[in-house]
């Protein structure tokens, strides 16, 4: 019983043996096809060695199958287009449901109604003394008038610096009537295109009906879906109209020429020929419980787009 336990034991070691030197031929075998397959591979130039000596893998190719480097042809960036159709803008409202001042439907107005018909400066009885006091004796004091004749100056000696299209626009809502008159006698005739988007459509204010999907509707809550709503009204009907697109809220002053003067400037230029580089400009507010280092642009004063950015 030992010598028979010993030759199966004997068997099982060499048919153990026997096993081994096969995987291990296999293992070889298979190093061997891989090292042979990597030679042949034509992104592994140079890979195999023997000894010291280098196999370029040109020389184990057919001449007809040999390739050479060609010159890439300059590619120029790809343009931007409109990839929404009018209209087509997630939730927000179609575009029949903006009613004119005579009741029409899908009502489109004209922009450039403040240039066409620019409004008269008009003071308020009340207020005519403090803005008509002599130089130097109103609220400017005596260091302003000198300072307001070189505003004045610039702004009549520089138009060549503002050789950009703004179009502008102002939420707003028919309570705020007198903000908007506001703004149509002083700076918005100044701006190549002007939209006060309000809760009802009238020509004689310029009041254009932008609604949205809000719950708050045209209150201060609903603001975040009305700007959405006025900038896919912008990009549904004037995008390739202008340069910029300012929109801000309707008691602000803005110095245009200043404004436009920013944005024909080198510095946005140049940042604007960069492919992936979009303007959105404004002014940086951290407010709340916001964590330092993070920023939102204010509302109020409004944000610049550029019309790569609105595109985009």
């Amino acid at each position: 019983m030992t010598k028979i336990k010993r030759k199966q034991s004997g068997k099982k070691a060499t048919r153990f043996r026997r096993i081994c030197i096969v995987l291990f031929l296999y293992c070889i075998c298979g190093l061997a096809v891989t090292i042979c397959l990597a030679c042949y591979n034509k992104d592994a130039k140079d890979c195999c060695v023997r000894g010291d000596d280098k196999i370029n893998i040109d020389d184990l190719l057919p001449r007809k199958e040999k390739q050479h480097p060609q010159p890439q042809p300059k590619i120029n960036p790809p343009r931007i287009i409109k990839l929404i159709k009018p209209g087509k803008h997630i939730n927000i409202p179609p575009p029949e449901e903006r009613i004119g001042p005579n009741g029409e439907k899908g009502f489109v107005h004209d922009p450039k109604f403040l240039v066409k018909d620019p409004r008269q400066f008009r003071i308020v009885k009340d207020e005519k003394d403090i803005l008509c006091a002599p130089p130097g004796t109103g609220t400017e004091g005596q260091k302003g008038p000198p300072d307001l004749a070189k505003i004045r100056h610039h702004i009549e000696t520089s138009q060549e610096k503002r050789n950009v299209t703004l179009f502008c626009a102002i939420y707003t809502y028919s309570a705020r009537v007198n903000h908007t008159i506001a703004i149509s006698e002083t700076w918005g005739n100044k701006c190549d295109g002007m939209l006060y988007a309000s809760d009802h459509s009238n020509i004689e204010t310029g009041h254009v009906h932008i609604p949205s999907n809000s719950r708050a509707k045209f209150g201060y809550r609903g603001m975040v879906q009305r700007t959405r709503a006025i900038l896919a009204y912008i990009y549904d009907n004037f995008l390739d109209d202008y340069d910029y697109f300012h929109l801000s809220g309707d008691d602000i002053f803005m110095m245009v020429e200043n404004m436009k003067e920013f944005l024909a400037s080198d510095m946005v230029r140049e940042w604007e020929e960069v492919q992936d580089q979009y303007l959105f400009a404004g002014f940086w507010m951290n407010w709340g419980n916001m964590e330092d280092g993070y920023f939102y642009l204010g509302g109020g004063s409004g944000y610049t787009l550029s019309k790569k950015s609105l595109k985009a």
